[in-house]
């Protein structure tokens, strides 16, 4: 890939990620932070994105995650290799990268009321912070109790 299409694609990818917010500083932060390592970004989520609540932190993860999981799925819409498929890991990886982040803010938090973090089973954990904060787990899927109407996903 060359280096004028690499630019293209961190455009477009960044693009693309900062439609499912409206937040500024969280636009800039998912440009800036394109294709970065996970320790850089770490850093320049803490030291740049401030949180106002815990219900904005639980809105944040629950769409993070979920469009983590969601764009995962078109991994295999594309042959490996093809800059289609290049496109989709990129974005997918940087989901899963902000998802992270907003998880581990949400472990911090949990943390300082006395609650253990295990190595698996961490749903178990969020299920608590995420219903205090209006989500409730759908198999694997945040849904917000305000917006489910009953419907059976």
């Amino acid at each position: 890939m060359n280096e004028s299409s690499a630019a293209k694609m961190a455009k477009n990818i960044s693009q693309e990620l900062a439609k499912f917010f409206n937040k500024q500083e969280i636009v800039d932060a998912i440009k800036f932070c394109y294709d970065r390592e996970r320790k850089f970004i770490v850093e320049y989520m803490e030291e740049n994105f401030r949180i106002q609540s815990e219900k904005e932190l639980a809105v944040l993860y629950a769409q993070a995650h979920y469009e983590a999981w969601w764009v995962e799925d078109d991994v295999y819409n594309f042959e490996m290799g093809t800059p289609e498929y290049e496109k989709v890991c990129k974005i997918t990886d940087d989901w899963f990268k902000i998802s992270d982040f907003l998880r581990d803010k949400i472990f911090a938090i949990l943390k300082d009321e006395g609650v253990v973090i295990p190595e698996t089973g961490q749903i178990e954990v969020l299920k608590p912070f995420m219903e205090r904060n209006g989500y409730f787990d759908r198999n694997g899927w945040w849904l917000s109790k305000k917006e489910y109407n009953g419907t059976m996903i």
